[in-house]
């Protein structure tokens, strides 16, 4: 899950210092022998898809690090199935979204934008979704990045700094815990499938098109395209050695890429010729569609701007049952975070609540109920 940074002067000037044509320690050959330039990235492959999803093969999925994309038919309830921003306005419009404005490659290509507010309800975030339909080509609103090239550096800046509000102090999307936006929580209860590997799981809403920031997380978790489509980029889990990562004293997000946007510039060649040689995949999502990121695997996303996803991370029933990638991976963002709050005790970190396979569906069931009587 995306975390916060300090937004502390010192915190800032961190990553001031460190240019982004330049190599970085975290990646593999950082001190090494340096590595002739590649002379082309390898084209990515598309994501496997499985026709016929089971626990088998999810837990495959998870233990290689490899993704694998599905039908969500019968993972998601007929209520989530539904959503859409006329009916997330009407209902939960109220409700606070967050900003990722203090994750590390933000300020270092914008600087710090929580001036411009680091939260807006869903009706606002709405509100400015639908300003930028009535300016933009229909076509292009329909696609992922508007159709964006992430080989195009001026062109990914310039999206990047757009969707983000830098200028405009507008941003086009945004995400929140499902507990935390009124009882929407109940309309996404954990799959009957997954309760026997995973107890509970802590879900993520996101709205909008988004930065492709690179970056990999802690946790096993499943993407549901809901409305709208999302282009995602995923590497496999042991390929993330090969990428510079942020160190954990300088943020408490160090589960992000170095890269950032950028891990598809025309500089990646020369800086990091195993990274623009190393095997991707991507996939398109439309409404329907899940993908399955393993723990540990670098992945950025961009969707349409009537995206509607959300991210389920899914809580092992054991520590023992967490992939070792994993468990160094929340060694490390935890130990980040300490850091983070001994610089800036005051800043807010991610909030963690999860949502239970049992209490949801329960909850869900009674809900169905009271609209039949």
């Amino acid at each position: 899950p995306r975390s916060t940074l300090s937004s502390s002067s010192a915190a800032s000037d961190v990553y001031k210092r460190q240019p982004l044509d330049m190599p970085m320690c975290g990646a593999r050959s950082c001190g090494s022998q340096p590595k002739p330039p590649a002379e082309t990235f390898t084209k990515p492959m598309p994501v496997p898809f499985v026709n016929q999803v089971t626990l088998e093969n999810l837990r495959e999925s998870y233990l290689t690090g490899m993704p694998m994309c599905f039908k969500s038919d019968g993972f998601i309830s007929e209520e989530a199935a539904r959503w859409d921003h006329d009916y997330l306005d009407e209902h939960y419009g109220d409700q606070s979204m967050a900003i990722a404005v203090k994750t590390p490659h933000v300020i270092e290509r914008f600087g710090d934008l929580s001036a411009n507010g680091t939260s807006q309800t869903v009706s606002q975030l709405i509100g400015s979704i639908r300003q930028e339909q009535l300016v933009r080509d229909a076509s292009s609103c329909i696609k992922p990045g508007f159709g964006l090239d992430v080989h195009d550096k001026s062109a990914t800046l310039s999206y990047c700094g757009h969707v983000m509000g830098a200028e405009t102090g507008q941003p086009l999307y945004a995400h929140q815990n499902l507990m935390k936006i009124g009882d929407l929580a109940e309309e996404f209860p954990m799959p009957d499938i997954m309760a026997s590997s995973w107890k509970e799981a802590m879900n993520l809403l996101w709205l909008g098109p988004s930065a492709p920031d690179l970056h990999q997380d802690p946790l096993d978790n499943v993407l549901y395209q809901i409305h709208g489509k999302k282009l995602v980029w995923v590497f496999p889990a042991d390929a993330t050695e090969l990428f510079p990562l942020y160190s954990v004293f300088d943020t408490s997000a160090p589960n992000h890429c170095a890269l950032g946007y950028g891990f598809r510039f025309p500089e990646v060649l020369k800086n990091y010729p195993d990274v623009a040689t190393t095997q991707g995949y991507t996939v398109e999502l439309g409404p329907g569609d899940a993908l399955c990121i393993p723990s540990g695997a670098l992945h950025a996303a961009m969707g349409s701007l009537d995206s509607i996803s959300v991210n389920a991370f899914l809580v092992p029933n054991s520590v023992a049952t967490l992939p070792s990638r994993g468990k160094y991976e929340w060694l490390r963002s935890g130990f980040a975070m300490f850091m983070s709050f001994v610089k800036a005790p005051t800043e807010e970190s991610i909030d963690y609540d999860t949502s239970a396979n049992s209490t949801t569906h329960e909850v869900l069931e009674a809900r169905r109920e009271r609209r039949a009587k």
